[in-house]
Parts: structure tokens; C-alpha cells; sequence
């Protein structure tokens, strides 16, 4: 997806069940720090933290002033990511962020990828319909019942989609991640999913099955979600992918 990641924050205030980003050495091997900040057990409390790095836009812009080289593989293309392990715009503090990291990166003429559950980034179509720039959203259901159970705080899926189709209107560029999908989404509901997606018109829709790494399968349990007991055996997470 990309050559380059920025994280404005640790931490996501979404608090979805399924997310792996808590098992990542950003935050398990770093478990003493967060303790120090009131954090008891970064993995399980994933959801209720948020420590949002203030400076990063002006570090940033003093990086980019002074760098002479940037990595341009084939498959990351030169891609900067907003971001792999919290949401830019789950809040407006992020969002103003965000806006001015976008800002910085198109003064340097890089290409932008951001990844995010909230339509918060409408906003931000004045910088956001650029020819360097694609707006991906997660959309694994558009139930906005189950949502409420594996993605407690996020926003629903219904307002994603929503803010999808503003973009479509307004000319932004477009990716849907259809990910993670739950095992109860089954052939119909996954074609029923494609096409309210395709509507969209995005350039790129990629696919994971919901998946038990790490601490994300207690996670799971802990909210009551009956399937995780069936994701957490390799040979039957293996089995549920390929039949859905």
C-alpha cells in the first residue's frame, strides 16, 4: 500500500474488537511506557487511549525540507500512509492534523494514501480531490446493528458509506477496504456488499476475513462475539476465508 507511514497518534479511540495493531511491536513492546501514562494493559484497554503526537506536522515538514532521497518501490509506489496504526480522523484534534500533514506532503508534491472509518475527511475535500491524492475507507459490513458489537465506538457503517458517496460526487479518488469481514457475512451478503461498493466507483477494493492475532481474539469474547472461538483455530480461520 505504501512506501512511507505516518502515525499522528498511539493509540485508537474506535475500539474495534478484531484490530491487530495492539499485538504490533508499536504498542506490545512498549507496555512499561503506557503503564506510566495510566495504561494497565495496553492490548486489552486498545479503545480507550489516545496519545496524539502534536509536533509531528512541523517535524515532518523539516524532514521533507532537508531529505534528497525518497523510496519509490513498484509495489509502494512512493505512497505515504495516513495511517497504519490509528485512524487520522477519528476526531476533530486528528482531523486538524491530518489536514496539515496532507498539506505539507502535496507542498512536496508525494503521493498520499489515508485510510479511515470516520467521514470526518469531507471536510477536507478542498485538499482531498488531488491527482496525488486516494481516501480508502473501511467498510467490512453496512450492518449497523453487528457494528455496534465489533466496532464499539467507531462511526457506523451507514455514515462511511454516506461520506464514500460524497467524495464519488465531488471527484475524490477512492479505495474500499471490505475488511475485516465477520463469519456471519455470507456469498449473498458479500454480493450484495460489492454492489452498493462498485456503486462507488473506487479504484481498488481488498478483502481480509476477520482474524484472531494476538490479544484481538479476548478482545472479541470479551464483547460477547460468539464467532471468535471459530477465527481462533488456524485450520478453521483457514477453512471460513475460503469458503467466504
Amino acid at each position: 500500500m505504501c512506501d512511507y507511514v505516518i502515525n499522528i497518534a498511539s493509540g485508537c479511540l474506535h475500539g474495534c474488537t478484531f484490530c491487530y495493531v495492539p499485538s504490533t511491536p508499536a504498542i506490545r513492546t512498549r507496555t512499561s511506557q503506557f503503564q506510566e501514562q495510566g495504561i494497565d494493559n495496553p492490548q486489552l484497554d486498545w479503545g480507550k487511549y489516545l496519545f496524539i503526537r502534536e509536533n509531528i506536522a512541523s517535524q515532518l515538514k523539516q524532514i521533507l525540507d532537508k531529505k534528497k532521497k525518497w523510496i519509490n518501490t513498484l509495489s509502494g509506489k512512493g505512497v505515504v500512509l495516513l495511517c497504519s496504526g490509528t485512524d487520522p480522523y477519528q476526531n476533530n484534534q486528528t482531523a486538524k492534523i491530518t489536514r496539515e500533514i496532507v498539506s505539507i506532503l502535496l507542498e512536496h508534491n508525494k503521493r498520499i494514501r489515508i485510510l479511515t472509518r470516520s467521514p470526518l475527511w469531507i471536510n477536507d475535500l478542498d485538499i482531498l480531490c488531488h491527482k496525488n491524492v486516494t481516501v480508502g475507507m473501511s467498510l467490512p459490513i453496512l450492518d449497523d446493528e453487528l457494528s455496534r458489537q465489533i466496532e464499539p465506538f467507531a462511526p457506523l457503517p451507514s455514515s462511511r458509506y454516506k461520506a464514500l458517496a460524497s467524495g464519488h460526487r465531488e471527484g475524490c479518488r477512492l479505495y474500499v477496504a471490505v475488511a475485516p469481514t465477520p463469519p456471519q457475512m455470507k456469498l449473498e451478503d458479500f454480493k450484495r456488499h460489492l454492489e452498493k461498493v462498485m456503486a462507488l466507483q473506487p479504484e481498488v477494493i481488498f478483502w481480509e476475513a476477520i482474524n484472531a492475532r494476538g490479544a484481538n481474539a479476548q478482545r472479541m469474547r470479551l464483547a460477547g462475539l460468539d464467532f471468535a472461538d471459530s477465527i481462533s483455530c488456524k485450520k478453521q480461520w483457514a477453512e471460513y476465508s475460503i469458503a467466504n
